[in-house]
C-alpha cells in the first residue's frame, strides 16, 4: 500500500511543479511585457521629442512582443486554470490502485488475527483442561469431609457445612479488592478489559509484563517492587561502571 501512496504523493508533486513552473513562467512574462509597454512609451516620447527618433519598424517591434507576451499569458493563465481545476480529478486516478492494495493488507492482517484467535482459542481449551485437573483433588477434599461428617455423625456431633470441603469452592475468578469481589491479578481468567487493551492498544498488566520476561508470577504489586529494584540494580551498576 505504501507504493500505491507513495505513487500518490508523486503525482501531487509533479503536479504542484508544473503549477508552480506556470505560475513562474506567467510572472516573467507579465514583468517582461511591462518592461516592453514602459519601454514602448519611453520610444513614443523620445521619438515624438526629437530626442531620439525611431523607425515604425522599431516601434512595432517592441509593440508586438508585448501583445505577443500578453496573448502568452493569457494562454497560461487559461492553461493554469484547466491544471488546478483537473488536480483532483487527476489524482483521483490513482485511489482503485491504493485500495485494492489496502484490501489485499487488510485481508492478510486479518487472517493473522484469525490464526490468532484459533490458537488463543486452544489456550482456552488448556485452561479449562488444566483447571479439570483440580476436580480430582475437590472431589478428595469433598470426600474426606463426608468421611469426618460421618465420625461426627456416630460421635452425636455437630456436622461441617457440606459447601465448604476445606478448599476454594471453584477456580479464583474473583479476588477480594476493598469491599467488594472482582477478577484481578490473582485469579486465572483474563477480563475483558485486558483482553481488549492488548488486542486494541498492545498494553498488558504489569504483573504479566513482568511474567512474558522472567516467567516468574507475580501480582501488580510484586511486579511493581521487582522493577523498582532491577532499576537500583542498574543504576548501582551503571554507577560502578562510571566511578561514582
Amino acid at each position: 500500500m505504501k507504493k500505491q501512496i507513495d505513487a500518490l504523493e508523486q503525482g501531487k508533486a509533479n503536479f504542484a511543479a508544473k503549477v508552480s513552473d506556470l505560475r513562474a513562467s506567467i510572472e516573467q512574462k507579465r514583468d517582461e511585457k511591462a518592461k516592453s509597454d514602459v519601454l514602448y512609451r519611453k520610444m513614443l516620447l523620445e521619438d515624438s521629442s526629437g530626442t531620439k527618433p525611431h523607425s515604425t519598424t522599431e516601434l512595432s517591434k517592441v509593440k508586438q512582443r508585448s501583445e505577443a507576451l500578453e496573448l502568452e499569458i493569457q494562454v497560461e493563465s487559461d492553461r493554469l486554470k484547466v491544471l488546478e481545476s483537473g488536480e483532483r480529478e487527476t489524482l483521483l486516478k490513482f485511489l482503485p490502485d491504493i485500495e485494492k492494495a489496502y484490501s489485499q493488507e487488510v485481508a492478510k492482517e486479518n487472517a493473522a488475527i484469525q490464526k490468532i484467535e484459533e490458537e488463543a482459542r486452544a489456550l482456552r481449551a488448556q485452561l479449562t483442561i488444566k483447571i479439570k485437573e483440580a476436580n480430582a483433588h475437590y472431589k478428595k477434599a469433598y470426600e474426606s469431609l463426608m468421611d469426618l461428617n460421618n465420625v461426627y455423625h456416630k460421635l452425636d456431633l455437630p456436622q461441617k457445612d457440606l459447601r465448604n470441603p476445606g478448599v476454594p469452592s471453584g477456580p479464583t475468578l474473583k479476588q477480594a479488592s476493598g469491599s467488594v469481589y472482582m477478577n484481578g491479578d490473582r485469579c486465572v481468567n483474563p477480563t475483558e478489559t485486558e483482553l481488549n487493551n492488548a488486542y486494541v492498544l498492545g498494553q498488558l498488566p504489569e504483573w504479566i509484563q513482568h511474567y512474558e520476561k522472567t516467567g516468574e508470577l507475580v501480582t501488580d504489586e510484586e511486579a511493581r517492587e521487582r522493577g523498582v529494584k532491577t532499576e537500583d540494580r542498574r543504576s548501582w551498576t551503571l554507577g560502578k561502571l562510571l566511578g561514582r
